[in-house]
């Protein structure tokens, strides 16, 4: 009995010092940034592949222990012409993730805040827009993805969008631009987003009409299946 106390006893030592190692390691990392240097890699390469575009990032930083990434002067470049502006970029992105399980590797964005975001959505007279394009187009439909990923919670804050149209020709254009996605749990497969878009001082030109002022706000819900506004 004693043989086997001490064996055990060894073993909890090993594993106790195999963990503080782990522990030290992922400290220095953290420490020097190398680990923030990998994840901003690995955070660049999906969007990248995800959207099709090209990003630039002027900061990027990783709390490990709060598991919170934060991504400053975020730009996603689309298929603008040189010298037009880029087809988004936000002056910060802020991204809580949590853990679903440890084993099964599987981890759940909880929560984005994003700032001063500004979407430049033009279209040519041919159609073509400025919008990258997916170099794999996805498995599933962007409703799908949203459910897969469980997002919490996603804040647009104080944004500018614009629109302009050659062929209608339409041109659109306003801030105060908001928008706020709510999971809400229900059951199993019946899980749905409460949202609200809101859009301030909005400016419209369309064909030879005179161009015009307004506000709008909308509430929506929208479920596996479909969307309700």
């Amino acid at each position: 009995m004693k043989f086997r106390w001490k064996r055990w006893l060894k073993f909890l030592a090993a594993v106790t010092a195999a963990l503080l190692a782990v522990v030290v390691i992922l400290l220095i990392l953290v420490h020097t940034g190398w680990l923030g240097g990998w994840v901003r890699r690995g955070v660049i390469a999906q969007i990248e592949k995800m959207s099709g575009g090209r990003v630039e990032l002027k900061q990027f930083r990783f709390n490990v222990l709060a598991l919170r990434a934060e991504l400053d002067d975020f730009t996603l470049h689309g298929r603008e012409a040189e010298g037009l502006p880029p087809f988004f970029h936000a002056d910060s992105i802020v991204v809580d993730l949590r853990v679903i399980s440890v084993f099964g590797r599987k981890v759940t964005v909880d929560a984005v805040f994003i700032e001063n975001p500004v979407l430049d959505l033009r279209f040519d007279k041919y159609g073509n827009s400025n919008s990258p394009i997916p170099k794999r187009p996805a498995a599933k439909p962007w409703n799908q993805r949203i459910f897969d990923l469980t997002i919490q919670e996603l804040r647009l804050n104080h944004g500018l969008l614009m629109i302009n149209d050659v062929r209608v020709p339409l041109a659109v254009e306003g801030g105060e631009f908001s928008f706020v996605l709510d999971y809400r749990a229900g059951e199993a497969g019946k899980e749905f987003y409460e949202g609200t878009a809101s859009w301030q001082k909005m400016k419209l030109a369309a064909r030879r009409y005179l161009p015009f002022q307004s506000d709008w706000r909308v509430k929506f819900t929208l479920g596996r299946d479909g969307m309700e506004v």
